[in-house]
């Protein structure tokens, strides 16, 4: 069963990211907190991180950089209002993202990405 962690600032977002992937039989768990990312992934071992890098006002890439030391294996989907060219983007690509999505999304793009990354899951 493929596991999928959300973690997004935005509850709403949340929320709706959830219902959309459980009702298509996907084990998910969502979070507003980087640190509790941390421990959702520590504690679940899910197959997709699909994050928003920008937590409490400020870019935080050290919840990626986190979660792969626990799992060097995870796909991760970036949803960010980072646009490619800025500083910020440049440092996202620097960590090999499997995909970035500027915001707003398109969740049928995502659900194809989760569907190929997770294929052997």
């Amino acid at each position: 069963m493929t596991k999928i962690l959300i973690a997004e600032r935005e509850p709403e977002v949340n929320k709706s990211l959830k219902d959309f992937f459980q009702t298509l039989g996907y084990t998910t768990f969502i979070t507003t907190s980087p640190e509790e990312a941390v421990e959702i992934t520590e504690r679940e071992n899910p197959n997709v991180l699909i994050i928003d890098v920008r937590m409490r006002s400020e870019l935080r890439l050290d919840v990626i950089k986190a979660i792969r030391r626990i799992d060097k294996n995870i796909k991760v989907i970036v949803m960010s209002t980072y646009y490619k060219g800025d500083e910020e983007f440049k440092e996202i690509e620097a960590l090999k993202v499997d995909r970035y999505y500027e915001k707003p999304v398109n969740i049928a793009k995502i659900l194809d990405d989760v569907r190929i990354m997770t294929k052997d899951a």
